[in-house]
């Protein structure tokens, strides 16, 4: 296991910061993570960013626009676009024309998704249970309200620099 010494780490270069030192934590987490996820998911056949549409939808009750998915994912609205062709052409999702509204489409589960659901759920929790099970409840409300606080700050600040609509999670 990796100890942070922070003082002394700090005192070898004069361009790591301890933003920086958090930085490449994070992305090093996500990675790790991102990986093992990827590996999992992909025994049932879905990738990280399909589960997450499939997700989704469970939550928002089996139904959703692609500009709510694009907002709830921070995505741009053409990729959150490709992405729901591509899982429409592999039977995954069901596009369809909202009837009240002529420009509006209408994103819902089919079978294989729904039959999936239970699958990725599983996987999520063994997952992670076993990545942050060791983690004492307390500190891990306090992290996911930190790592909360920091999504909504580089929110701001991205919306600053990119004219992107500040998110909220609905």
């Amino acid at each position: 296991m990796i100890k942070i010494r922070w003082e002394a780490d700090m005192g070898k270069t004069n361009h790591l910061t301890k933003n920086h030192l958090l930085w490449i934590m994070i992305t090093q987490i996500e990675h790790i993570v991102g990986q093992a996820f990827a590996h999992e998911l992909r025994k049932i056949g879905l990738t990280r960013e399909k589960w997450a549409v499939i997700h989704e939808l469970v939550y928002l009750g089996g139904e959703s626009t692609p500009y709510r998915l694009s907002k709830r994912f921070i995505y741009e609205p053409h990729s959150i676009s490709a992405l729901l062709s591509r899982m429409e052409r592999e039977g995954f999702i069901l596009k369809t024309k909202d009837l009240a509204k002529k420009n509006m489409v209408r994103v819902s589960l089919t079978d294989k998704s729904k039959e999936l659901y239970p699958k990725g759920i599983e996987i999520c929790q063994e997952l992670f249970t076993d990545i942050m099970g060791d983690i004492p409840e307390g500190d891990g409300i306090g992290f996911m309200e930190s790592v909360a606080r920091l999504r909504d700050y580089a929110l701001v600040s991205a919306a600053k620099r990119k004219n992107l609509t500040p998110f909220k999670y609905e």
